[in-house]
């Protein structure tokens, strides 16, 4: 995600007949995901073991709650909070353009809550704060040791001057319109818009008028300190013995051996094609890489399991981890994870919208029935950390002999990936 105004439509679009989600990755510790949903479509009921925050962003819909199922509408701009193990679906009107909304979980267990939010009951943010004569209002919604949500309303004449947060941010105009100041440019932002910084990003507030917001900060996801890590080494070649190519996308630079690997730059991540794959086009061997997060200092044994949790909830029903753990890369903590993916239609569209396939491509195939008839495909994952920015690497391979050169490959990228600003 650039360093810009976005909307949450733009991020996530409504995909006719289809339910979507894509993680924030504003910190593995506190969850944030976008959802859309086309017109008509419902997400069956499901509870988590803790409280979960829902906002509305766009169109209409209602949320589908306990075992009565009482049906709770959320309009663009409103707050629902639901305690732990409330069971929760969601509804889009049939007769609307869908529904997008943002999902927050608070897995912290110690956290305070504002006592003016009523759980189960909608809320419109920007009616909770007043402004205030010659002043900036803040309102704290929830905050814990790893995260804030706040309100604040600027009254005219009233701004933030230059300033660096703790944590990755997103900053929501809920009225009026403001500049938004980062890392030496400008930005307007109008109601309904998002920005996000990025932790020890320097930003500004300079409100056109009278103006309202939102802001979500996920304090640090990693420990704090550089010590050394105690981890098994993760097998990687040396990169001084071999020849490396370089390449880049709109995210991420690496470097990689052009004699194993054809690369893609246009894709989003970054991705490679296995040349010693000789089997059918739909067994195409690759690896990528994607830019996560910056801001990072140290991998734990506790984002490891935010990452889990993350995969797991992203593809709930395609994904299966067989291994995690955590180990080292040139001295540095790293996770490692293997595990299995099944074609499914979601994770069609989301190839397509990223574009690792094209429609066409599918036709070739033989179609999307074609494509779900494919077994399971074993995959890889390396989280790593080079300067202070997480990257995430996929493999995917199909028999067993391809494993070690797929993540030889992927060892290459996790040490050589920059982020590309």
């Amino acid at each position: 995600m650039n360093n810009t105004p976005f909307t949450i439509a733009q991020m996530r679009p409504i995909r006719e007949a289809m339910t979507i989600s894509r993680p924030a990755r504003l910190g593995a510790e506190v969850p944030v995901t976008w959802f859309s949903m086309g017109a008509g479509t419902s997400i069956t009921p499901e509870s988590y073991d803790c409280t979960t925050l829902y906002l509305g962003a766009e169109g209409s819909g209602c949320f589908v709650l306990g075992a009565e199922a009482r049906h709770v509408p959320l309009a663009p701009g409103e707050l629902l909070v639901l305690p732990s193990k409330t069971l929760c679906g969601t509804l889009a009107d049939s007769d609307g353009a869908g529904m997008i909304y943002t999902e927050i979980i608070l897995k912290k267990e110690q956290f305070t809550m504002n006592n003016i939010i009523k759980a189960g009951q909608p809320t419109a943010l920007k009616d909770l704060i007043s402004y205030e004569e010659g002043s900036i209002a803040n309102l704290d919604i929830v905050h814990a040791d790893n995260m804030k949500f706040v309100l604040m309303a600027f009254d005219e004449g009233t701004g933030l001057a230059p300033h660096r947060a703790p944590g990755n941010a997103i900053l929501t105009a809920l009225e009026g319109k403001a500049i938004i100041g980062y890392e030496g440019r400008d930005y307007e932002l109008n109601a309904g818009e998002s920005f996000r910084f990025d932790k020890n990003g320097l930003h500004s507030v300079t409100p056109q008028g009278k103006f309202k917001m939102s802001l979500l900060l996920v304090l640090a996801l990693c420990a704090c300190g550089e010590s050394k890590v105690d981890y098994p080494a993760l097998d990687a070649p040396d990169l001084d013995t071999m020849t490396l190519s370089e390449v880049a996308n709109g995210s991420v630079r690496a470097k990689y051996d052009a004699s194993e690997w054809l690369a893609d730059p246009s894709i989003d991540p970054l991705t490679f094609y296995y040349l010693a794959d000789t089997s059918d086009e739909e067994n195409m061997v690759n690896i990528n890489v994607g830019f996560l997060l910056s801001g990072v200092k140290r991998l734990t044994e506790d984002d490891m399991s935010g990452m889990l949790a993350e995969l797991e909830g992203e593809y709930s029903n395609e994904l299966t981890i067989q291994e995690k753990r955590m180990c080292s890369l040139d001295g540095s903590a790293a996770i490692y994870m293997e595990g299995t993916m099944q074609f499914t239609d979601k994770t069609i569209d989301l190839m397509i919208e990223n574009g690792a396939f094209t429609q066409e491509e599918i036709d070739a195939f033989g179609g999307r029935d074609a494509l779900l008839s494919v077994p399971p495909v074993s995959q890889l994952y390396i989280f790593s950390v080079n300067g202070g920015d997480l990257f995430i690497c996929t493999g995917t391979y199909f028999s067993a002999d391809q494993k070690a050169d797929v993540l030889e490959g992927m060892t290459v990228l996790a040490r050589t990936a920059e982020s590309v600003t």
